[in-house]
């Protein structure tokens, strides 16, 4: 099992009407793939079969980086309201972070 995802990432932003940029497309996927790995508490790329919750998640989070890498961060805010502080463009990776709950806990030999 390959967790390759480049040509899918590439397909998705080209299919979005985006120029792609294979320097970005590689940072994106390699820090999703970092962050999935952190919430999970283990390495996912090393999981097999790859679960299609996992690869949807990482592919979410790859999006989410690519776009705010292109973003002019003069536009980006950060508010505070009540307790804690949300950034403009970063708020949904989170949410998107739910989807590998039934995975933290399972883990390969």
């Amino acid at each position: 099992m390959t967790t390759d995802l480049t040509s899918t990432f590439i397909a998705d932003l080209t299919a979005q009407s985006e120029t792609v940029d294979a320097n970005r497309v590689a940072m994106a996927l390699n820090q999703a793939w970092g962050i999935a790995s952190d919430y999970c508490g283990q390495d996912v790329t090393t999981l097999d079969p790859m679960p299609q919750t996992i690869t949807r998640t990482v592919m979410d989070i790859a999006a989410a980086i690519y776009h705010q890498a292109a973003r002019d961060r003069s536009i980006t805010q950060d508010q505070t309201e009540g307790v804690g502080a949300t950034s403009f463009g970063l708020s949904g990776w989170a949410d998107m972070l739910e989807n590998l709950d039934p995975w933290r806990g399972f883990h390969v030999a």
